[in-house]
């Protein structure tokens, strides 16, 4: 009740999606630390 079910699921997608992005954004930073770190052991 309240709202069309339409409005309903764009907000449930917008939601979903800027969280899917967080984490994906989490991950990439996670992977590009990882590099570095792997990167320096090399080099010393």
């Amino acid at each position: 009740p309240g709202r069309p079910i339409l409005e309903e699921i764009e907000t449930i997608q917008n939601e979903n999606t800027s969280t899917f992005s967080h984490q994906t954004s989490l991950n990439l930073n996670y992977c590009l630390k990882n590099a570095k770190v792997k990167m320096n052991r090399i080099k010393t």
